[in-house]
Parts: structure tokens; C-alpha cells; sequence
């Protein structure tokens, strides 16, 4: 499922990624290739500043909701959850407050 954001001539959309590799900005570097680079983001994404200031981000729209790896000593597998954290979450509501909201499946 992919949520998208249209306001005017800004677009935004919420992304669930599961990268393959523990590559240095592998996400950051293939959502920008594909046109689509994350909100906020300094360095690939400087087109998407403006709207992140209208929308109140101050840093990278960027969030690890799991993390599954193996465990340094042994190798069980450890995966480590976190919440959707408040200012996305805030940034979220203020998308749907602004801007038309289409889900697509």
C-alpha cells in the first residue's frame, strides 16, 4: 500500500522500504534516482525543503520502524521495533489537513 500527498505542484508519499544490504544511503540514493526523494533530506533530497518547512519537519523524513539483524555473539536473530515517532506523525496530519489524500494498493 502506498499513501500520496498532492499539494499543488508538491508531492508526498509514504514509503515502506526494506533494503537488501546494509549500504551507506542506499534508500536515500534510490528513491532520488527514481524521482522521488525523501522529505527533508539534506543531500538527495534538497528539491523537498520547501515543503518540509511548511509542514514544520526539521529533520529527515526517515524512520526504521523494525530493525531485524543477527546478534554479534551467535547469530540468533534480535529484531527491535520503535514507534512511529510524534513529528511524522505531525507531518502526517498536517498532509491531511493540506493536501488530497489518495491510497493506493
Amino acid at each position: 500500500m502506498l499513501t500520496v500527498w498532492r499539494a499543488g505542484a508538491d508531492t508526498a508519499a509514504l514509503v515502506e522500504a526494506s533494503p537488501r544490504t546494509g549500504r551507506h544511503h542506499q534508500i536515500r540514493v534510490h528513491l532520488r534516482a527514481i524521482g522521488a526523494p525523501i522529505l527533508a533530506d539534506p543531500v538527495y533530497g534538497r528539491a523537498t525543503a520547501g515543503l518540509a518547512v511548511r509542514i514544520g519537519l526539521g529533520r529527515l523524513a526517515l524512520h526504521a520502524c523494525v530493525l531485524d539483524l543477527p546478534h554479534p555473539s551467535g547469530g540468533r536473530r534480535v529484531q527491535v521495533t520503535a514507534p512511529w515517532p510524534a513529528d511524522l506523525e505531525a507531518a502526517g496530519r498536517w498532509l491531511d489537513a493540506h493536501a488530497n489524500r489518495e491510497v493506493v494498493t
